[in-house]
């Protein structure tokens, strides 16, 4: 299937500036002619919701009649306690209404079941995603979305790991694969023979694949304007066009303009992809072994609810140890073809299933623009989706020994939390004292997450500071402020939407930048009190000149978004986490502060006990 089919459509290009320098009008314009359906409204689902209804499809759909617990509110910002037992659908439609009057938000009565789809419903909608509802439901409605040509996308996220399938059917066009600008650069030298090689006088920076036309060409003018011809790269600076013996010789001149074609990609429906997954997308370098492994664990814990009628127990040995046989004799009996690792790395699975009934926000969040940018790919055709699985998992997050008493649920609104991480790790969280620099786009979703989680909720504390005022085009990316609050300063209103997520959520405004004008309030003991600070901000320039950042002198005002961690107790040399070709600097970049401030001369920065981000 190609992208929904556009309509013309009138863009708030004030309030979608930003989308539209992404996306480009002709697949905004597709997009607001979309209609999307979610099944599950836990805490990935609320951050898919949010992202995608910001966007500005035309309509979307929720559904999840399933009763609120204590365990979705670790997640689920859009829930509180006076929504335990309620529908989680119902209960936050109208607050995901609320984030874009344009879309039309609602919930719907039924998606049917396993047995009976309402097929009339679902043959209605662009796409559909699926992060609830078992694997029987999933694989019948994906067997249908496959069908006719409907894209589907199934997530979840248990515990600290998550995982994301795309299926967008048969032949599902791609009209740009990666959004960048064609190429144009000029001609040192073409020969005349079978191969034809084309010597650029510049790195090129083509692909093997890529089609290219000419002009200005002198000598060999039957390319000037040719048909585009496909290439085979062969260095940075030359590549083949084919066949050139019968042109005319290469005298001097010319130009190579890249020519982007239309990419029909093909899809494996989720029963077939599951049994044979193919390859998997890198996320984590440090850990290419680690997508077979969590799809074998996915996979043996659909079994293990099948069998006994639950999901593993938080921290509980003899579940984990059931569950990680399961998966053995799973792998063992896979038949030829079909999915197997040689060897199951127990280590894994024993955590998977330790974990796997918990749910944090971070993990959420991640997935939640994961999967919201899927759905953006989906329905305007413009770059490459995932082919067709990612995983991503954060274990190294957990202590060294789990202890079954630590992950004992409290009947609190941290228990998600709490049976991904255990209690001890969620008491440091609520005692942290933090400091957030800039309530934009990041900011806003950092505190989301902090709110959620209860950073500094038990004699804690999170600051936030913010000089500007909020604007109309940060609505559509900035989700604590609405129409209302425009020319209202942002700290003061994300400071007030994030406590409204948790009224144990101990946070401080204020509305002033950071540097040496502010050092009445942002002193000595201000910074000797805080655990971490976070700069939220847009660029290397725009860092505040605060006691313990040191600006990069070299970076340019174009400096990209790109980030590198520094961790307490160490050295970082700057150079080498430069982004490797790129003359661009760092720009989230995590420092750490010793009690003499940070030694930000030179190529180092000195780290310590005070954390940086």
């Amino acid at each position: 299937m190609s992208a929904a089919a556009a309509a013309p459509t009138k863009i708030d290009e004030d309030l979608h500036s930003r989308t539209l320098y992404v996306l480009g009008h002709e697949a905004m314009a597709k997009m607001s002619q979309a209609k999307v359906l979610l099944i599950g409204l836990r805490g990935l689902g609320v951050e898919i919701a949010k992202n995608v209804i910001l966007t500005g499809v035309r309509e979307f759909a929720l559904f999840d009649n399933e009763p609120t617990t204590m365990l979705d509110l670790a997640a689920q910002f859009y829930l509180s306690e006076s929504d335990i037992g309620k529908p989680r659908g119902p209960a936050c439609v109208d607050k995901l209404a609320r984030l874009n009057p344009a879309v039309k938000v609602h919930h719907v009565d039924s998606v049917g079941t396993a047995g009976k789809l309402n097929t009339d419903l679902l043959k209605s909608f662009t796409v559909v995603v699926m992060t609830e509802g078992s694997v029987a439901l999933q694989l019948k409605i994906n067997d249908f979305c496959h069908k006719h040509n409907i894209c589907f996308i199934s997530s979840s996220t248990p515990g600290l790991c998550g995982r994301v399938f795309c299926d967008f059917g048969e032949k599902f066009v791609v009209s740009d694969t990666n959004g960048e600008q064609a190429k144009t650069f000029m001609i040192a030298s073409i020969t005349k023979d079978s191969s034809g090689l084309v010597t650029s006088l510049l790195r090129h920076g083509l692909e093997d694949g890529d089609f290219v036309t000419f002009t200005e060409v002198e000598g060999m003018t039957q390319l000037n304007r040719c048909k585009p011809r496909k290439i085979t790269v062969k260095d940075p600076h030359n590549f083949e066009i084919g066949d050139t013996s019968e042109f005319g010789a290469y005298v001097r001149g010319g130009t190579v303009l890249q020519v982007k074609q239309p990419k029909t990609l093909h899809f494996k429906p989720l029963a077939t992809a599951l049994k044979q997954p193919g390859e998997f997308l890198a996320t984590d370098f440090g850990k290419l072994e680690r997508p077979p492994q969590l799809h074998l664990a996915f996979t043996a814990l659909e079994e293990y609810k099948s069998k006994t009628g639950k999901l593993p127990t938080p921290g509980n040995a003899k579940d984990a140890a059931q569950f990680v046989a399961l998966a053995q004799a799973l792998n063992k009996s896979a038949p030829a073809g079909h999915h197997k690792v040689e060897t199951v790395n127990v280590k894994v699975l024993t955590q998977f299933a330790l974990t796997c009934q918990g749910s944090i926000s971070p993990m959420a969040s991640v997935f939640g623009g994961i999967v919201g940018q899927e759905v953006l790919k989906a329905c305007s055709g413009k770059f490459s989706p995932i082919q067709q699985f990612l995983y991503l998992d954060s274990f190294e997050s957990l202590p060294d020994k789990i202890v079954a008493s630590d992950y004992a649920l409290t009947k609190s609104r941290y228990d998600g939390q709490i049976a991904a991480i255990g209690k001890q790790l969620q008491n440091k969280i609520m005692k942290q004292h933090m400091f957030l620099i800039g309530a934009g786009a990041i900011g806003c979703e950092m505190l989301k997450c902090w709110a959620v989680m209860g950073v500094g909720a038990n004699r804690g504390m999170v600051h936030l500071t913010d000089m500007d005022n909020i604007e109309r085009s940060n609505l559509s990316r900035q989700f604590l402020f609405r129409e209302k609050d425009v020319k209202q300063p942002k700290s003061n209103v994300a400071a007030k939407a994030a406590a409204e997520m948790n009224p144990d959520f101990n946070i401080r405004p204020y509305v002033m930048r950071v540097g040496s004008d502010t050092e009445d309030q942002f002193n000595e003991p201000f910074w000797d009190s805080l655990d971490v600070v976070v700069t939220a901000l847009d660029n290397v320039l725009c860092r505040p000149a605060s006691p313990c950042w040191t600006r990069a002198p070299w970076a340019p005002k174009e400096a990209r978004r790109w980030s590198f961690l520094a961790y307490p107790n160490t050295t970082v040399r700057r150079e080498t986490h430069r982004k490797p070709g790129s003359r661009y600097a760092p720009s989230n970049t995590f420092l750490t502060r010793s009690s003499t401030r940070c030694n930000g001369r030179g190529t180092g920065l000195k780290a310590s006990s005070r954390s940086f981000l």
